[in-house]
């Protein structure tokens, strides 16, 4: 919450009698507030009319003239055109760090503490001739991955618990302010900067905002000017994307969001208030499309956005129930539908005829297409909506008995129990203390090396003993089956319809109604303990750390210290060096291999071979 500071001059008796630190002002939240608090604007508070002069430079309450002066909160609010990232940043970013492009649109921008009252405006009573405030539309973005709706082609949508809502005020004319950072005044510019406009009359010469004790004529800080400066401001919330592949226009993509949230709140029962919804041009699938966000209003997010991933179907049938109106005037929109408090700004765009037609043209189209049908046509099976993690754990919150299992797929040389999708799963299932089964290959098992043991042997350490490994016993049906959450006689399954051991951008939801047995046992232990001789293992802490260039000699010098260099100096002669290692990808790690090849001979006393 930012106040909108009226001089004392301009406080009625009472506040003048009491302390400053006693005195209320009139407050928003930031993101209204620049909106309706932004310099230049006119404000009605008590029946008097007030001009915004700029902003308070005081972080500390109550915000006093004396101390006008603290340190600000200059960031750079920048968003890709590539991708549709954006990110709010100390410093100007040169790359997108979502996909490395170099098409950024970065501005910088203030965060104000509040807003001050123009002391040389005199406030008059004249409410009628206020000119509407515009609100400032926020920009959102989401980082999370895409998922496709239950036909590919209809579109995509994500959700990202920690999406960011940015909202920038660039003044009346939208080229930012001419703003003083040693008063906090601040003008709208009369141009943009590429016409290199000059300074805004009002600024040259200006008196301080904020009345100090002695009466100055002029501020000190003419040099402390800022130009072409946005006011803006960033958090952090849930959000909900959604992306369709053949949007008709704009308009129709804003009252399908207001139906969408009408929906949603009405499923779950909250006020409007609490979820925002907007849209706009983003980057997409094809090139250029449009985007439906739902967000949470709440700063962090209350988690409301994001369950609009769990059943998105069912929702846009919703929404569809929403574009009906009970008005028989209504055409377009109406304050029985769709214009509410703050929607009216879109009054004019609305038109749920439009939203409702396209919608009935959607919906029948949300159906797997055949080749992704892979639990058989006479299962009931849908689109994965949310995340795959998310969706097993909901199931298994549900069903406290239900038992969990997981599959390996392909080569055991492709599994890559590090970054495994499931590990969470497994986290999860240590700390309620479920058994878990992870079903593989039988020749994959049996052909598991020393490396595949070893990982294999650290995902049953993850869960306190609790993970049995073992051998597929036959085909599975599907092929690709990913998880299954159930008991004896089957249970909700997901799967993909190409085999693979990472989490697919198409995940299917459906049943197994038949157990799925497993085979025999793999002890990765006793597989550790056949394969260990001839190999060594040990643990690196903090022993390696220091300059790069002695990161050879000290790697040798633990191994010689543990006993492992006599053992390599009895070996014979040194014939070949292996190093696996499926991260080699940068050149650090690279250089850090040389270093260790390199120093081998001093400190071992093994061959050059």
């Amino acid at each position: 919450m930012v106040p909108f500071i009226i001089p004392p001059a301009r406080n009625d008796m009472r506040d003048r009698e009491e302390t400053p630190r006693a005195r209320r002002y009139p407050t928003r939240t930031l993101d209204i507030a620049l909106g309706e608090y932004a310099p230049g604007n006119e404000l009605v508070i008590d029946g008097v009319v007030y001009r915004s002069g700029g902003v308070s430079l005081n972080w500390k309450r109550p915000a006093s003239a004396e101390a006008a002066t603290e340190i600000q909160a200059l960031r750079w609010l920048w968003r890709c055109r590539s991708c549709g990232a954006a990110g709010d940043t100390a410093r100007e970013p040169s790359l997108c760090p979502g996909c490395g492009s170099t098409d950024l649109r970065p501005e910088r921008a203030l965060r104000a503490a509040g807003f001050v009252a123009d002391p040389d405006a005199a406030p008059s009573n004249a409410v009628d001739y206020i000119a509407p405030v515009p609100g400032v539309q926020p920009f959102v973005a989401a980082a999370m991955p895409w998922l496709s709706l239950s036909n590919p082609a209809i579109g995509r949508f994500r959700h990202d618990s920690e999406g960011l809502v940015i909202t920038a005020s660039h003044g009346s004319g939208g080229n930012g302010y001419a703003l003083c950072l040693a008063c906090g005044r601040a003008e709208p510019e009369p141009a943009a900067r590429s016409t290199k406009p000059p300074l805004p009359a009002a600024m040259v010469g200006h008196r301080p905002l904020r009345r100090q004790k002695e009466r100055k004529l002029r501020c000190d800080g003419a040099f402390a000017v800022q130009r072409h400066l946005a006011l803006g401001h960033s958090r952090q919330t849930d959000v909900f994307e959604l992306q369709f592949a053949d949007m008709p226009s704009d308009d129709v993509a804003i009252t399908l969001a207001i139906a969408m949230r009408e929906a949603l709140c009405r499923r779950l029962g909250i006020a409007r208030d609490e979820i925002a919804c907007l849209t706009d041009r983003t980057p997409s699938a094809s090139g250029q499309g449009i985007s439906i966000w739902l967000f949470d209003t709440a700063s962090g997010g209350a988690g409301y956005a994001g369950t609009a991933a769990s059943d998105l179907d069912g929702l846009l049938r919703g929404a569809l129930v929403a574009l009906d109106c009970t008005n028989p005037g209504c055409t377009r929109a109406c304050p029985a539908c769709l214009v509410l408090r703050d929607t009216a700004r879109f009054a004019n765009r609305l038109d749920r005829r439009a939203a409702k037609g396209f919608l009935a043209t959607v919906l029948p189209q949300l159906v797997l297409p055949p080749a992704a049908m892979v639990f058989g046509s006479t299962v009931r099976q849908r689109m994965e909506q949310a995340p795959l993690v998310a969706a097993i754990r909901h199931e298994l919150a549900a069903d406290t008995t239900a038992a969990l299992t997981l599959f390996l797929h392909g080569p055991a040389d492709g599994w890559d129990a590090e970054r495994w999708w499931a590990l969470p799963l497994l986290d999860q299932a240590a700390r309620d203390r479920r058994e878990v089964t992870v079903l593989a290959p039988a020749a994959a098992l049996a052909g598991a090396g020393f490396a595949t043991a070893l990982a294999l042997r650290s995902l049953a350490d993850r869960t306190g003993r609790r993970l049995l490994i073992a051998a597929l016993t036959g085909p599975l049906a599907p092929a690709g089956l990913l998880a299954v959450v159930g008991g004896a006689t089957g249970g909700i399954a997901w799967a993909a319809p190409a085999v693979a051991s990472n989490v697919p951008e198409t995940v299917v939801r459906g049943r197994v109604d038949a157990p799925i047995r497993a085979g025999k046992p793999f002890d990765s232990h006793a597989r550790v303990e056949a394969l260990k001789p001839g190999a060594y293992r040990r643990r690196i802490g903090n022993e390696l750390d220091g300059p790069i260039e002695n990161f050879g000699v000290h790697f040798w010098d633990v191994l010689v210290a543990d006993g492992a260099g006599a053992e390599l100096r009895g070996c014979g002669e040194l014939r070949a060096l292996t190093y696996t290692d499926r991260y080699l990808f940068s050149p650090l790690p690279l250089r850090l291999l040389h270093a260790g090849v390199v120093a081998r001979r001093l400190r071992t006393g093994l061959p050059a071979a």
